[in-house]
């Protein structure tokens, strides 16, 4: 079984779950009920808080959003960051997510970061609405740009120069000095229990789904050394086949271009478990239509010899030099724009790393551009400053989601210091086949809470995200600002009030 293999993130830490009709006080975050022997250096610090939903009877109005869309937009609509005037009669909880060390390096290079962050909710009779702010050193919103490399390197007998994306994750020497920075776009994730059938997640939240695994080592028994090592490392599942999580992933660059979060949801992966077992919505598109976001990525046979290599999917050249990418910065293509004049779809590339492209993916047989790739494809600068070349290529293709992916609906403001971002979705969606989490028992029986986690990949940090969680989500009947600010906001107080109700049950 999967869990045999996990491996405590945290040191288990006790408690006593609350119940009763208005229980919601935090979810213990017991990591694994048979924890390995890792030592923990940085636990988190679980946060006992509750977000209250407060309803709303009308449609809001937020910034330049206008008409029945009060929260998302269409694809390059940008959010002015105008916020309805009820919003601010919604009581926030502020909150504090730190990067954890889980005992196998992991997060190196992040452990202990902080960040401060509050959210506020609201919701109608039809949808929910969630309002997240903080402040981050800087904006990041790449996603694995393109650039050359212009050493040449010996392969299969080839002298090949080649195209490489700039890291999801910085690179560190063993001084400690950051030999590149990362060039990944910032990130807010929000999980949930779906129909509560991950008992893991209600004991022990976004830990209960969070894995760690030993390395696996082949061995030369022969002269005794070590051939091959699958590292440690960690990953994302649940453990049985009829467990799934609700996520909500707010990409910078879907969310700035798009106006949408990426609907998700978390599965057994059948067992596997040295993989993230993270899917987007069951969609039921033809493999045909394009969904949302993809990788400007392609894998091609490098010309005159049987070598493998991956390269750009489309160029922009703007009517100028080749590969001049104009958005500021570079960061992406729309899906719409690769129909349009000064796109090019790349079909071939040589040893040199010369990219050979047509008009179109229809067209590929005629060659009508070529790049050659200069210094202003690479890299510039090294160590901590290091910058992209003028010419370098965006990693991602942007486009509407569609089907169950496009159920949340979001905006990002960048406020000059910091993020300001919108989430809506529907308080029961179409769900074909249990991805989504249902509000409504919730909704409808004020007082019940579901427990949530919340991620956020601030300043330039990839997978190594920091986490607030043991967080519940209570729904209210009263309208914005009428519950004060000093009622049911603290465990402690919702601790009195549910014992005061058991007492008078006994």
């Amino acid at each position: 079984m999967k869990n045999l293999f996990k491996y405590s993130a945290l040191t288990l830490i006790t408690g006593v779950t609350v119940l009763g009709a208005i229980s919601c006080t935090k979810h213990d975050q017991v990591i694994n009920n048979n924890p390995a022997s890792v030592t923990t250096t940085m636990p988190v610090t679980p946060q006992n808080d509750t977000l209250i939903a407060y309803k709303i009877t009308s449609t809001l109005t937020n910034g330049n959003l206008s008409g029945a869309t009060d929260v998302g937009g269409g694809l390059g609509f940008q959010w002015d960051g105008g916020l309805d005037s009820r919003w601010s009669t919604a009581t926030p909880i502020a909150l504090t997510a730190t990067v954890p060390d889980l005992g196998n390096n992991t997060f190196e290079g992040f452990l202990g970061n902080t960040v401060n962050f509050t959210m506020r909710s609201l919701w109608s009779d039809s949808a929910i609405y969630m309002l997240v702010e903080w402040n981050q050193a800087f904006q990041s919103v790449y996603s694995s740009p393109w650039y050359f490399n212009p050493t040449a390197k010996t392969v299969g007998g080839h002298q090949l120069k080649s195209w490489g994306q700039a890291g999801g994750a910085p690179m560190w020497d063993f001084h400690g000095n950051m030999i590149s920075p990362s060039f990944v776009q910032d990130q807010f994730v929000i999980m949930f229990n779906i129909n509560n059938s991950t008992y893991e997640f209600n004991t022990q939240n976004c830990y209960g789904v969070c894995h760690t695994f030993p390395p696996t080592v082949t061995l030369d028994t022969v002269n005794y050394q070590i051939i091959t090592t699958y590292g440690a490392g960690g990953g994302m599942f649940t453990n049985m086949s009829n467990q799934k999580c609700d996520i909500w992933r707010a990409r910078s660059v879907q969310v700035l271009n798009a106006n949408q979060a990426n609907d998700c949801y978390l599965w057994w992966n059948n067992g596997a478990i040295n993989k993230n077992a993270v899917a987007s919505d069951t969609d039921n598109l033809p493999k045909s239509v394009f969904n949302g976001d993809l990788s400007n990525k392609q894998t091609l046979t490098v010309m005159n010899t049987s070598l493998k290599e991956t390269v750009p999917l489309w160029i922009n050249t703007n009517g100028s030099s080749a590969g001049a990418n104009t958005n500021t910065p570079t960061t992406h293509f729309l899906v719409t724009d690769t129909a349009t004049p000064g796109y090019y779809y790349v079909v071939s590339v040589d040893t040199n790393g010369v990219l050979y492209c047509a008009n179109s993916k229809a067209t590929a047989s005629v060659i009508t551009y070529t790049v050659t790739p200069g210094s202003t494809y690479e890299l510039q600068g090294t160590g901590s400053s290091m910058t992209l070349g003028a010419n370098c290529i965006p990693g991602s293709l942007i486009g509407m989601y569609k089907g169950e992916e496009a159920d949340v609906r979001a905006n990002y403001f960048w406020t000059g210091n910091g993020y300001r971002l919108l989430l809506k979705r529907a308080l029961k969606t179409s769900d074909t086949y249990m991805e989504d989490i249902d509000f409504t028992p919730f909704s409808s029986s004020p007082g019940t809470c579901t427990p949530f986690g919340c991620g956020i990949m601030f300043d330039g940090a990839d997978n190594e995200h920091a986490i607030a969680t043991g967080l519940q989500l209570r729904f209210s009947t009263a309208a914005s600002g009428e519950i004060k600010k000093h009622e049911y906001n603290t465990v402690h107080q919702l601790i009195k009030v549910a014992n005061n109700v058991s007492a008078k049950r006994k």
